[in-house]
């Protein structure tokens, strides 16, 4: 056999293979292809109804089943419970600290309840007694309660 011969024959498969393919091709894109042709029939749903319901039911654990440890529950006793003694509440009158009587050092401006008055330190105002001040803050005592009220305009 030739080498000539062999080139035809190799090129004649290939020309027969290729046309294989492109006849697959375009035969699966044909729109007048008679299985394609027919309308597909829809059908109805219909679910099945079942009368038994699944159920099912959840043990407690009785061991740990990756540790193998066994769990044991102590029982416990009724706790006594014991009513929490209330202590009497005394809210808060409404204070706000005004600032200083200017070129003084010592009188503060400190309103409670809505009423204005001077204290000097350890003065006693509708319950409220002034314990020390600064300019910008004042320590203020309300029966057993102490807090801090810091300057507003």
């Amino acid at each position: 056999m030739s080498k000539q011969f062999k080139t035809y024959l190799l090129l004649g498969l290939v020309l027969v293979i290729w046309g294989v393919v492109i006849y697959r091709f375009v035969d699966a894109f044909d729109p007048e292809d008679p299985q394609e042709a027919q309308p597909f029939a829809i059908a109805a749903f219909k679910p099945l109804h079942s009368s038994q319901i699944d159920t099912f039911s959840i043990f407690p654990l009785e061991r740990d089943p990756f540790l193998g440890k066994t769990y044991v529950k102590k029982k416990s006793s009724p706790k006594k419970v014991t009513p929490k003694k209330k202590k009497p509440e005394n809210p808060w009158p409404n204070v706000i600290y005004r600032g200083l009587v200017s070129g003084s050092s010592n009188i503060f401006i400190i309103d409670v309840n809505g009423r204005q008055f001077l204290f000097s330190p350890k003065d006693t105002n509708a319950e409220v007694t002034l314990v020390k001040g600064r300019p910008s803050e004042v320590l203020l005592q309300f029966g057993k309660e102490r807090k801090i009220f810091s300057i507003t305009e």
